[in-house]
């Protein structure tokens, strides 16, 4: 005598929770299907909640995509604000300066050509008001 398979309480509940869904298909539209599913990225599951309109926004994702696309916008505005370029002599296109040591070669460039360039608040009352560039 064969005894019954015991069935956890928890799998008997997802299982009335989540019933199987079956169907058969033809071939070619087997085909279709799966074609679909790999060109979208999505399971057979989430295929079907959005065919339905049951789907959920998986936020997860959403949110990474945007942190990323966001972070490189960022980064390619703050490069074009804050980078500092000098220009080739021989065909005056833009050299980038990079590195901390040349940006520091280039800051004491500007300080000795023009040693007047200050915040507004740090400014000192001894420095005249002409050829004095202020910055916030």
């Amino acid at each position: 005598m064969v005894g019954k398979v015991h069935v956890p309480p928890s799998k008997k509940r997802y299982d009335q929770a989540h019933p199987v869904v079956s169907f058969r298909a033809s071939q070619e539209d087997y085909a279709a299907l799966k074609r679909t599913l790999e060109t979208s990225g999505k399971s057979i599951g989430q295929f079907f909640r959005e065919a339905l309109g049951t789907a959920r926004r998986d936020t997860r994702i959403a949110y990474k995509k945007g942190r990323e696309i966001g972070r490189k916008k960022g980064f390619r505005k703050a490069k074009n604000l804050y980078r500092v370029h000098t220009f080739c002599p021989i065909c005056g296109e833009q050299i980038p300066v990079r590195g901390k040591e040349l940006t520091e070669k280039a800051g004491e460039i500007i300080w000795n050509s023009v040693p007047m360039w200050c915040h507004r608040k740090c400014k000192p009352v001894e420095w005249p008001d002409e050829g004095c560039e202020l910055f916030d």
